[in-house]
């Protein structure tokens, strides 16, 4: 029972039961049970499963069940699925709702909803949708909330936290790797600089030229031997350290590099071999990003160090149907310039399930469907993809 004016439930929190209070509610963690209460704030760490009942509902993150408030409000990232009973609802480009909805007027109970509204779509113009799953429109597949990608980017944020010297992500072509790697760079973590690592094909000393490079040691050509180069990064690497800043190297298809190259590159630059002349935990992370095929490059001691930090290495399975589902909503909402009810009405569950099955949850497929479906509907004068 919370009685206090404000009230918070922290991210670190998992709360279950019932809280009724005359206050407001802040919610960063995840609540199992029921609100009643005025205003509820649910932040994007913030999860509740259970009915909810109170003047101003605003929600980042995740809303399951049954809302009656006088208005709802979801941001973008936002989700709600159930049932909703509202005299006000506003959604955000990049939320998404899942949801029946009535309106209510002053009065009614969680019970008593007032009639449903309806909206017939008498015709949709496609063109606002036809560029929705192109490679420069499409949304990231690590920002449709709450799905598998969303919780393994926090993954591999918390082991940046921790000061892990080596992860590996593995994933087949069409996975989402690029996409992983893109949405690390714009994020721009804070407290972390991160460099991506174009050149994987080449001699150790030529990859440490490039890293030498991207940390501003621009004049390599002063450094007369591989050692030398080296130890220049090295020093380059202490001196962000110091000042509070830590590299993270990215190198995605890390299938292409030699054996010898991934060794050299790892084995001079990281920690994650306990060398003498590196700290264990000092400066430097690297992140594999490739395909199965990856493995076979690496020598003993990196499959080694894999064994032993099982927690620092990830698969990008392929989408399950639920996460397909949402990233196909997440898309056409971010395209439809504010009309989220057009854009929602466009895709029936028995069209989601067909695209599941033909992708096999590959998300570069889903996206080369998804493109196909849209040119071929709006040929076609459809007003929503059907299975056909």
């Amino acid at each position: 029972m919370m009685k206090e004016n404000n009230s918070k439930i922290a991210r670190s929190m998992k709360v279950k039961g019932n809280i009724v209070t005359g206050g407001d509610l802040v919610l960063e963690g995840e609540l199992q049970g029921s609100f009643v209460g005025r205003d509820l704030t649910i932040a994007t760490s913030g999860r509740i499963v259970g009915e909810v009942e109170g003047a101003a509902i605003e929600c980042a993150g995740h809303l399951e069940g049954r809302v009656e408030a006088k208005s709802l409000k979801l941001l973008k990232g936002g989700r709600q699925v159930g049932v909703v009973v509202t005299e006000k609802l506003e959604v955000q480009s990049g939320a998404i709702i899942d949801c029946v909805l009535h309106s209510s007027s002053t009065g009614n109970t969680l019970a008593q909803p007032d009639k449903t509204i309806v909206k017939i779509i008498k015709q949709v113009d496609l063109n606002t949708y036809l560029n929705a799953f192109k490679e420069d429109e499409r949304p990231c597949c690590f920002e449709v909330p709450w799905s598998e990608r969303w919780e393994l980017y926090d993954h591999i944020v918390d082991l940046l936290k921790k000061n892990k010297q080596l992860i590996k992500v593995v994933g087949e072509n069409g996975s989402g790797k690029t996409a992983l790697v893109d949405k690390m760079l714009k994020d721009s973590i804070d407290k972390y600089k991160l460099l991506q690592l174009q050149g994987k094909v080449g001699s150790v000393t030529t990859l440490a030229k490039e890293v030498a490079a991207r940390l501003g040691l621009s004049d390599c050509a002063k450094y007369s031997s591989q050692a030398q180069l080296i130890t220049e990064i090295r020093l380059e690497l202490a001196k962000r350290s110091k000042a509070g800043e830590r590299v993270v190297l990215l190198i995605d298809d890390a299938q292409e590099m030699f054996q010898a190259t991934m060794e050299g590159v790892i084995r001079l630059l990281s920690g994650a071999f306990g060398t003498e002349e590196i700290a264990p935990d000092e400066c430097l992370t690297i992140i594999l990003f490739g395909t199965g095929e990856m493995k076979s490059n690496m020598v003993a001691t990196i499959i080694e160090y894999f064994e032993d930090e099982t927690n620092c290495q990830f698969t990008l399975a392929p989408l399950n149907i639920k996460d397909t589902a949402d990233y196909l909503r997440l898309g056409l909402q971010v395209a439809s310039c504010g009309d989220e009810t057009t854009a929602m009405s466009l895709l029936p569950n028995e069209t989601i399930k067909e695209i599941h099955v033909r992708s096999k949850g590959s998300i570069a497929a889903i996206n080369t469907i998804m493109d196909d479906a849209l040119q071929n509907a709006h040929k076609m004068g459809e007003n929503s993809l059907l299975p056909k």
